[in-house]
């Protein structure tokens, strides 16, 4: 007993030693990076520090602006897109297990919606679904979906 609560303590002090040396790392290359940047705008009035701030500024919410109205506008965009979920063209054929599979998943999923039902029977219940379905908003969108694709 006395051995594990030894090579327990060991552990822990390896664990906390890489932890130690990661953070003095991290705070090295912070330091650097800090005098660097001191380095080269020491030379700089304020006002030309405000301007260059300001064009970085647009510059990144420009770019930020093209992603997400490429992402909602544009089909062919090679750049991120929105999408939904759809099923596959092609029949697929599954095995005995598969099927299975996809059968316990439907039960789980319909006693899922059993329980969340049976939460808007009580006050206290109604406040967990409601605090649940809050936090997660798609959460009945995605389990009709899964639904629709395992039928």
């Amino acid at each position: 007993m006395g051995k594990n609560k030894k090579t327990q303590s060991e552990r822990d002090n390896v664990r906390n030693g890489l932890a130690e040396r990661i953070a003095l790392i991290i705070l090295k290359v912070q330091g650097k990076w800090a005098i660097g940047m001191r380095n080269i705008t020491s030379g700089l009035s304020t006002r030309s520090m405000k301007v260059y701030v300001i064009l970085i500024t647009l510059t990144m919410t420009g770019y930020a602006g093209l992603l997400v109205y490429s992402a909602l506008n544009e089909a062919d965009s090679p750049l991120l897109r929105i999408g939904s979920i759809h099923k596959p063209l092609i029949q697929t054929y599954k095995t005995e297990d598969e099927n299975i599979k996809d059968t316990l998943m439907l039960l789980r999923l319909r006693k899922f919606h059993t329980y969340l039902d049976s939460l808007g029977m009580s006050a206290s219940g109604r406040k967990t679904r409601d605090s649940l379905l809050k936090q997660r908003p798609g959460l009945l969108d995605s389990l009709n979906q899964l639904e629709a694709l395992l039928k």
